[in-house]
């Protein structure tokens, strides 16, 4: 058995196809935001609703500000990208995160 295998026995099925759509939401070649979250891929995961929101925040030091706008929409809450930059909405979600339980 790999330690892929190994690994993901001990993830359930759901979360491994949640982390499966968010790396899928993920792979891009565009720069724009704006045009990676209406992607196909991306506003997947975004339906999937709030029961992503974990897997969401975990990928902040990894990706960015990505899911900042999925974020956003999940939650009715975050700070305007054209007022802040990605360090202070990255910093943001992640104070967000704490003051939420996640």
């Amino acid at each position: 058995m790999s330690k892929i295998n190994k690994f993901n026995e001990f993830l359930n099925n759901e979360e491994l196809i949640i982390k499966q759509m968010i790396e899928e939401g993920e792979r891009t070649n565009l720069g724009d935001l704006e045009a990676i979250a209406e992607r196909k891929d991306y506003k997947e995961v975004v339906l999937l609703g709030e029961k992503v929101i974990p897997y969401l925040l975990e990928r902040l030091d990894i990706t960015g500000p990505i899911w900042d706008r999925a974020l956003n929409e999940l939650t009715n809450e975050g700070l305007n990208p054209l007022e802040y930059d990605t360090t202070e909405r990255v910093k943001y979600w992640k104070k967000w995160a704490k003051n939420n339980g996640y």
